[in-house]
């Protein structure tokens, strides 16, 4: 029992191929320092870690201040079979750099880098030009992740490959959606939404390739 002494109900456990490492979800407060958040958080299990850190740590952290949990709740944790990321969901909206999403109005997909203790935003429009512009890139390993501020529709139930280079997830998003017709024209993905407009969507499963940014 690895969280044997959780002070709040644990679930979701997701397990890395060799064992040393599980994710899940948790409203327990004392399995992290400063857990004062209220919400419900992502931790993982390291069986890895060195014996002069901690055995858990939490995978949706806040980026204006890393010792602290997210704005909100998190949930739905996969671990890749290498055990090196974790995708989630959230309704946080401070888990990752560059991201405008607005709290509690939407569930986002996150993906969190175990080497670096980072998340970034998996469900964000692709950008043909994200590879030469300046300051909207990152490299994770020998990849290039693109930084993209999200949108305003729900994604959530996230999978992941094994070694953490496609994501797939269930959305809404009508930027997401290739050719998605609403019945009054055509959207492409990256197309703006007229402001005000809120189109129903129905909720379709995606694929994101980490490592261009692009979506299937």
């Amino acid at each position: 029992e690895i969280d044997q002494n959780a002070d709040g109900a644990s679930w979701s456990p997701s397990i890395s191929a060799d064992g040393t490492r599980v994710a899940f979800a948790s409203d327990a407060s004392n399995l992290v320092d400063r857990d004062n958040n209220g919400w419900n958080d992502v931790f993982v299990w390291d069986e890895r870690a060195p014996l002069s850190k901690p055995h858990f740590v939490r995978a949706s952290q806040s980026t204006a201040t890393p010792t602290d949990g997210a704005n909100g709740p998190s949930d739905e944790p996969q671990i890749s079979a290498n055990g090196e990321f974790v995708v989630y969901s959230s309704l946080a909206h401070d888990v990752a750099p560059l991201f405008s999403g607005m709290l509690f109005l939407q569930q986002n997909v996150f993906v969190y880098i175990i080497g670096t203790g980072e998340s970034y935003l998996v469900n964000s429009p692709e950008s043909t030009d994200c590879k030469d512009t300046p300051g909207t890139q990152t490299a994770i390993g020998t990849w290039l992740m693109c930084l993209i501020n999200g949108g305003t529709y729900a994604s959530w139930n996230p999978v992941v490959s094994s070694d953490g280079r496609y994501i797939a997830f269930v959305t809404e998003l009508p930027q997401l959606i290739p050719t998605w017709d609403d019945g009054f024209g055509e959207w492409l993905p990256g197309e703006t939404i007229p402001a005000g407009w809120q189109p129903y969507v129905q909720p379709r499963v995606l694929v994101r390739d980490m490592a261009e940014g692009r979506f299937y």
